[in-house]
C-alpha cells in the first residue's frame, strides 16, 4: 500500500479551507449584523434589504422600553389560569368569591393571580364596602383576546 504524501496533503487541505472560505465569505457579508459589534473589526455594512424598507422598519419600530413593555404584557397572558381571570372578567366584572366559583378555582390561588394580574396592569380592584370587585383596566383587551381566538 503506498505511503500518502505529505505534502500532498497539506496542499488538498488548504486548497479545500481556501475553497470554504470563498464560499462563506460572500454569505457572512450578507448576513452581517446591521451595526458592527464593538468587538469586532469596523467593516462596511452590507444588507440584503434595500435602504428605503430599512428606514421604514427603522422608523416604525418600536422603541426597546416599550418592547420590553410588550413583553411584559404579553407574559401576563401566557398563563393558562390567568387567560381564564382575563376571559371571565373580560365578560363581567366580579368579587374573587364568584370568580372561584364560575372557575372552579381555589380562592387563594385566584387571589395571587389576580394580585399578578393588577401588578400588570391588566385588572383593576374596586372596594364595595367589604367586598373587593374586579375588573379589566382597558378594554381594548377584549380586542387582543377575540383576535387571539381568530389567530389560533
Amino acid at each position: 500500500m503506498p505511503v500518502p504524501d505529505a505534502d500532498a496533503e497539506v496542499a488538498a487541505t488548504a486548497a479545500e479551507e481556501r475553497q470554504q472560505e470563498f464560499f462563506a465569505e460572500p454569505l457572512r457579508a450578507a448576513f452581517a449584523p446591521a451595526t458592527p459589534s464593538p468587538y469586532s473589526k469596523a467593516r462596511p455594512r452590507l444588507m440584503l434589504l434595500d435602504k428605503k424598507a430599512e428606514e421604514a422598519v427603522l422608523s416604525y419600530m418600536p422603541a426597546r422600553d416599550k418592547i420590553q413593555s410588550m413583553a411584559d404584557f404579553f407574559s401576563q397572558l401566557s398563563d393558562p389560569t390567568r387567560l381564564r381571570i382575563i376571559s371571565a372578567l373580560s365578560i363581567s366584572g366580579m368579587c374573587v368569591g364568584d370568580l372561584a366559583t364560575v372557575l372552579e378555582m381555589n380562592q387563594t390561588t385566584l387571589s395571587h393571580q389576580l394580585h399578578n394580574l393588577k401588578r400588570g396592569g391588566i385588572v383593576k380592584s374596586a372596594r364595595q364596602g367589604k367586598v373587593v370587585f374586579y375588573s379589566i383596566k382597558n378594554k381594548v383587551l377584549q380586542d387582543i383576546l377575540l383576535l387571539c381566538l381568530e389567530f389560533v
